[in-house]
């Protein structure tokens, strides 16, 4: 059943090993953690590159799955990617976190996400996301014409026009950051503090070895 609603009565169990609240994105979050990116490809689509079958012809690699060990693995990240990625799960999960009904997609969220800590111009908006322009800008326009986010011209620079979080739109991402937390908090319940650890530094490793491998699959584009 889902948890109440905050600042509502009651209390979840916290984590095992006392692990902190995690806030997706929000005031919680670490400033750096970006998410990888090839190009104009995200992580959402980065899977269907993956081939266990390798490439080596094209692509210089230390690890090869000619070693059956080592394609089991890899098969088993793939599917456990792929189950992440588009589980049967997921829209249960979405409309736990932003509500039954939710008119706020992922990306807008995201925007959200840094709106809430400060105001930002366009163009800071879509490199923070790492994103183009224009998807930044949709996402940007959707918060605008559901009242959580407004555009002002800068008090430094009358050319600049930023864009920021409205009260709704801080009310709002209150209210979702609040459930995401709470449901974090349980996913990770099922895991013990060491545990944890490793996982947070894995999952660190795996995005920052994306990144770096996208950067080098562009540079043969």
């Amino acid at each position: 059943p889902p948890p109440p609603p905050p600042g509502g009565g009651g209390a979840s169990r916290p984590p095992r090993g006392g692990a902190r609240p995690v806030f997706w994105g929000g005031a919680g979050a670490p400033p750096d953690v970006r998410p990888a990116r090839c190009g104009a490809t995200t992580l959402g689509s980065v899977d269907r590159t993956m081939n266990v079958s390798g490439d080596s012809d094209r692509y210089a690699s230390g690890t090869t799955f000619a070693d059956s060990f080592e394609r089991e693995h890899a098969l088993r990240i793939g599917r456990a990617w792929v189950e992440l990625r588009r589980g049967a799960w997921t829209h249960g999960f979405r409309e736990y976190v932003y509500g039954a009904g939710h008119t706020l997609e992922q990306g807008q969220m995201d925007a959200l996400d840094l709106l809430v800590r400060r105001d930002r111009s366009m163009r800071q908006l879509a490199e923070r996301l790492r994103v183009e322009p224009s998807t930044a800008t949709r996402a940007a326009q959707s918060l605008v014409d559901a009242g959580l986010a407004e555009r002002f011209r800068s008090p430094d620079d009358g050319r600049l026009v930023l864009l920021r979080a409205t009260p709704a739109g801080r009310a709002r991402h209150a209210e979702v950051d609040a459930r995401r937390s709470h449901a974090m908090a349980l996913i990770l319940d099922a895991f013990t503090a060491e545990e944890r650890a490793d996982l947070a530094g894995l999952l660190e490793r795996l995005v920052s070895s994306i990144d770096d491998v996208c950067g080098r699959l562009d540079s043969h584009d």
